[in-house]
């Protein structure tokens, strides 16, 4: 089983049902404790979401992990052993584009840089080395921080909010609930990496640039305002570089930077295998060939 896909399936499973931790077991009988929302993954193993007490909606909790344990169904049936290495032939198409990101991210003193389009679920590169994020759950956290951006609560302000507090803050100015719950999450799960802007400026920068996308600014956009600041150009037809910035740039030099990178990103983009695991749709994404 690929421990990336594993890990990135725990942070989702204990997410989205709202629990206080998800964890992984390997045999024995399964859990009775009603604070507990299992489903079963391959090698007789199971995913265990963790609760303070039993939670209201048992079965429609269960039926919402073995639902998000089915989207990763590619990704848990493969083994540990059949696992590539980081450096192995089939990662290192990622990896090359991951590092020349990385390479244009300092160059240009951003606080990251991806490659996405407005349409498909995955961010197809990304400086961070990181794991596939969900972009469709990026950009619902980015029209959260949006909305409370706009009533004086940027990501420093947020950030700088007793957890305590957060909750009653945010609904005082105004978010939905959803957002609310969705934003109490994502700040607690930032404030746990050693750099707890990164997620969430790259949250908002998706919403923005997709926003962008939808209303016809596709070859370039460009945001000095909000929070992060972000340069964006297009590329290919359907792919967005994306620069955020925590700190004010000059378009002048960040743009020259992407178009002078755009060429050698779009020869790394094309080399990249299908992606797993699936999209939503239960097919595997292929890359278009280049027209």
């Amino acid at each position: 089983m690929h421990r990336a896909g594993l890990l990135r399936l725990l942070e989702l499973a204990q997410r989205r049902l709202g629990g206080l931790d998800a964890r992984v077991e390997i045999g024995g009988a399964d859990p009775t404790d009603p604070a507990l929302i299992t489903a079963a993954l391959p090698g007789e193993m199971r995913l265990v979401v963790v609760f303070e007490q039993a939670p209201d909606g048992r079965d429609e909790l269960h039926a919402q992990l073995q639902e998000l344990v089915a989207g990763f169904a590619a990704t848990l049936a493969d083994s540990a052993d059949d696992a590539p290495a980081a450096d192995s032939p089939a990662n290192l198409p990622r990896r090359r584009l991951d590092d020349a990101l990385e390479a244009l991210r300092a160059h240009v003193r951003a606080e990251c840089v991806v490659i996405m389009d407005t349409q498909s679920p995955v961010l197809w590169g990304s400086s961070a080395h990181g794991d596939d994020e969900d972009v469709d759950e990026l950009e619902e956290l980015g029209r959260a921080l949006a909305r409370a951006e706009q009533r004086g609560l940027g990501i420093g302000e947020l950030l700088a909010i007793a957890s305590d507090e957060l909750a009653e803050r945010l609904a005082g100015a105004g978010l939905l609930a959803a957002q609310v719950w969705s934003l109490e999450r994502a700040l607690q799960a930032a404030r746990a990496v050693e750099a707890p802007r990164g997620p969430l400026a790259l949250a908002r920068a998706v919403f923005e640039v997709r926003a962008a996308g939808r209303a016809g600014h596709d070859e370039r956009t460009a945001s000095h305002g909000s929070d992060p600041g972000l340069l964006s150009r297009g590329f290919a037809n359907i792919y967005r570089l994306v620069a955020v910035f925590e700190d004010d740039f000059s378009e002048l030099h960040v743009e020259s930077a992407l178009l002078h990178a755009i060429p050698t990103m779009e020869q790394l983009l094309f080399a990249l295998p299908p992606v797993d695991p699936p999209p939503k749709a239960g097919k595997v994404m292929r890359l278009p060939s280049r027209k």
